[in-house]
């Protein structure tokens, strides 16, 4: 989902191929899109974004198409074809736009992020599918930072991975909750099986760990990370030192 400077919600429906968008207190106000392969149409519509101006692109990842429509839902423009080329994508799923208005797209079939111009030039690659530093493992989501610094969400790794704004692996983040959120704690209050798991449990710094994380996005204002630890039922938040410098040895 995003929201635009109303604060209005627009959400992507993946099975209807449609925009829905409500007001800050649930009300819906619109609903639109057509379900297709076309340029204008969309087609397993995952991740979406509003740009400086306020336009809507939306990941399609069934026709690994980046579509651009106006508000109200008018088609724009649109770039993108299958594929695991520079520049193409295979079900891509999210997207971010950054401050200079370049768009990152979680190429989620390529295990890797794209940067793209608004007109879809390929501009950097993030990540790469191995084991090697910045490998990834079918991404799910990226944000960036006020510094340029990106965060993609390395689903099947269970982690986040941060890149600095030359595509360089900057470090890992694999989770760190002081405990399991109240949802969590409901559903073992629920369940006696689940009881009786938590007891068998030998590590229980796992529960701190990062479970199949999917979203993330980045709060310029107070600059912190927030990430969607998916199957955990709670966000886990980052705080940036906005002072941080690489110590410089002379060697």
């Amino acid at each position: 989902m995003a929201l635009d400077q109303e604060e209005n919600v627009y959400t992507t429906d993946e099975w209807k191929s449609q925009v829905s968008i409500f007001d800050k207190e649930g009300e819906l106000l619109q609903v639109w899109g057509e379900k297709g392969p076309g340029e204008d149409q969309l087609d397993g519509p995952a991740g979406i974004a509003l740009d400086a101006d306020e336009n809507v692109w939306v990941v399609n990842s069934i026709s690994s198409r980046i579509t651009k429509f106006t508000k109200d839902g008018q088609y724009l423009s649109s770039f993108g074809k299958k594929g695991d080329a520079e520049g193409e994508l295979e079900m891509p799923y999210g997207i971010t736009i950054d401050q200079a208005g370049s768009l990152y797209i979680v190429d989620w079939g390529n295990d890797r992020v794209q940067k793209f111009s608004p007109d879809g030039t390929h501009l950097l690659t993030f990540g790469h599918s191995g084991k090697s530093a910045g490998a990834l493992d079918h991404p799910t989501g990226v944000c960036v930072d006020n510094e340029g610094d990106v965060y993609v969400v390395d689903w099947m790794n269970e982690r986040v991975v941060i890149f600095d704004a030359d595509s360089k692996a900057i470090t890992v983040l694999r989770g760190d909750a002081a405990g399991l959120s109240k949802w969590a704690q409901m559903s073992i209050l629920a369940n006696p099986d689940m009881a009786k798991a938590m007891r068998r449990v030998k590590n229980p710094e796992v529960q701190t760990y990062l479970r199949m994380p999917v979203g993330c996005t980045f709060d310029q204002a107070n600059n912190r990370l927030i990430i969607c630890d998916t199957m955990r039922g709670r966000l886990q938040i980052y705080q940036k030192d906005a002072k941080y410098a690489d110590p410089q040895f002379n060697l």
